[in-house]
C-alpha cells in the first residue's frame, strides 16, 4: 500500500492506494500513529483508490477511531471506493466512519478555535480561563534534614484542587513510612510516589468517593487552589521540535503576567532529565550528594532516560525571591529563574486537546498503565557531558500565579 500525506486546513488527509488487508494494515497503523504523534487529532483517509478492505483493515480503522475519539479527535473516511463503501456499510460502521464525518470534523475544529490562540515562545497557546480563586503555596519540612526523621513526618490529605511535590510516600499504617520516602508528585486528587523500598515502578492513589489520597511528607511544597488558566500548546510551524522546560515555564509567567507560578502539565516530551532519590532520607546520616556515596543514594539520568513519552509535570517556578520556600528551589536554565518541579513519566498516548479538567484527564492515563518513574527535574549544564533538561513537545497545561504563605517555615506555623 502507498500512503501520501496532505494537509488541508486544520486536518490531515492520508491518501491510500492499494489493498487494506493483513499485509498492509501495519503500514497504515504506522502512518496513522506517526500522524498522531505529530499532533494531528483530526485525520481523514482518502480511500478512493483502495481496491479491497479486509476484517484486519476494519479492526485497524476501529482501533484508531476509538483512540482519536477518546482525545476529542476524529478519524473519518472520505472519497471511498464502491467496494470499501459496501464493506463499511455491511460492517455497520457507516454512521461512525462515513455519514457526517466532515460535519463532525468541522464542528470539533470550530470548538477548538473558540478562543483566539496566543503565540508565546515556540508555541501557540489555546487559552481557556477556568477560575479566579487565589492559589497559595505552603512549605513542609526541612529538605536538608537527614537521619532520624520519624517525628518530622507529616501525613497530608490531598483532595481536589490541591497539588504537591516533594519527598514522601503514600501513607500506609501497616508500613514503616520513614524507610519508604521517595519522589512524590500530586495533583487534583491524584498522588504518585516512587518509593525507595525496592519498588521498580511508582505507586499511585486516586480520589475515589470518600477515600482522599494521603501522603506522608518528609519535605515538600503544597499548593492549594484551583488553577486559573488552562491551555493546550502546539509548536509553531518554524519552531524546534521540542522546547526546554525552563523556556516553557517562562512562557507561563508571561501568560499569567506573574513572576511566580504554580502549574501542572500533561505533555509529550522528548526526554526527561532528572534525578530520583534511591535511599530514604531517614537512613542517611551525611550529605547524600557526597562522592562516592552519591552513586548509591541518588539516580541521575545520564542520558535522556525516556524519549517520546508523556509526562505529568507539576511544580512551582519563580524569577524573584520566594522567602521561606527558597530552600526548596533549584536554578533553571533561564537567568534568575528557579523552580521545584517533578515529573511522572508514562508510555506514549496522545494528549487530548480543547478544554480539559485535570483529574479525569490524568486519571485516564493512570487507568491505562502505571507510570514508568517519578523524577525531580533538573538542568544538567555540565560543560562537556551535560544533557540539558527535559524538553516539551505539546500538550495541556494548567497554571496560576501563586503566593507564598509567609507563616510557614519548615512546615510549622509561626
Amino acid at each position: 500500500m502507498q500512503i501520501t500525506r496532505n494537509t488541508h486546513d486544520s486536518y490531515l488527509i492520508l491518501v491510500l492506494n492499494g489493498r487494506l488487508d493483513g499485509s498492509s494494515a501495519d503500514t497504515l497503523a504506522e502512518a496513522i500513529d506517526a500522524a498522531i504523534q505529530d499532533g494531528n487529532h483530526q485525520i481523514r483517509l482518502d480511500c478512493d483508490a483502495v481496491e479491497f478492505i479486509s476484517s484486519v483493515g476494519i479492526r485497524t480503522l476501529l482501533r484508531f477511531y476509538k483512540q482519536l475519539k477518546g482525545v476529542g479527535g476524529q478519524l473519518a473516511l472520505s472519497a471511498v471506493s464502491t467496494g470499501v463503501n459496501e464493506v463499511i456499510k455491511l460492517a455497520g460502521l457507516a454512521d461512525f466512519l462515513l455519514d457526517n464525518a466532515r460535519d463532525n470534523i468541522d464542528r470539533i475544529n470550530a470548538a477548538l478555535r473558540s478562543n483566539a490562540p496566543r503565540q508565546l515562545g515556540n508555541f501557540e497557546f489555546n487559552v481557556h480561563a477556568t477560575s479566579d480563586i487565589p492559589v497559595v503555596m505552603h512549605a513542609l519540612g526541612d529538605p536538608q534534614k537527614l537521619g532520624s526523621v520519624q517525628d518530622e513526618l507529616r501525613p497530608v490529605m490531598l483532595p481536589r484542587h490541591t497539588h504537591a511535590v516533594g519527598l514522601g510516600c503514600l501513607t500506609d499504617p501497616t508500613s514503616d513510612d520513614a524507610s519508604r520516602l521517595g519522589e512524590v508528585i500530586a495533583t487534583d486528587g491524584i498522588a504518585i510516589a516512587w518509593h525507595t523500598d525496592g519498588d521498580v515502578r511508582p505507586d499511585d492513589i486516586v480520589l475515589t468517593g470518600a477515600m482522599v489520597p494521603t501522603v506522608t511528607f518528609h519535605s515538600g511544597l503544597i499548593i492549594n487552589g484551583e488553577y486559573g488558566t488552562m491551555a493546550t500548546i502546539e509548536p509553531l510551524p518554524d519552531a524546534p521540535h521540542a522546547t526546554a522546560l525552563s523556556d516553557v515555564v517562562v512562557n507561563l509567567m508571561d501568560l499569567t503576567e506573574s513572576d511566580t507560578v504554580a502549574f501542572t502539565m500533561l505533555v509529550e516530551i522528548n526526554g526527561v532529565v532528572g534525578a530520583a532519590i534511591r535511599r530514604s532520607p531517614a537512613v542517611l546520616t551525611e550529605d547524600p550528594f557526597a562522592f562516592p556515596a552519591v552513586r548509591d543514594n541518588v539516580m541521575f539520568t545520564t542520558e535522556r532516560s525516556v524519549t517520546r513519552e508523556v509526562a505529568l509535570i507539576s511544580g512551582v517556578a519563580s524569577r524573584r525571591c520566594c522567602g521561606p520556600v527558597n530552600v526548596y528551589m533549584r536554578p533553571l536554565s533561564q537567568e534568575n529563574t528557579t523552580g521545584h518541579i517533578h515529573a511522572a513519566v508514562f508510555p506514549y498516548r496522545p494528549v487530548p486537546k480543547g478544554m480539559l479538567a485535570i483529574h479525569p484527564t490524568v486519571n485516564e492515563f493512570l487507568q491505562a498503565e502505571r507510570p514508568i518513574g517519578v523524577f525531580h527535574c533538573i538542568v544538567d549544564d555540565r560543560e562537556f557531558d551535560g544533557i540539558g533538561e527535559t524538553e516539551v513537545i505539546r500538550g495541556a497545561i494548567w497554571v496560576s500565579p501563586v503566593s507564598v504563605d509567609e507563616s510557614t517555615v519548615g512546615g510549622a506555623r509561626r
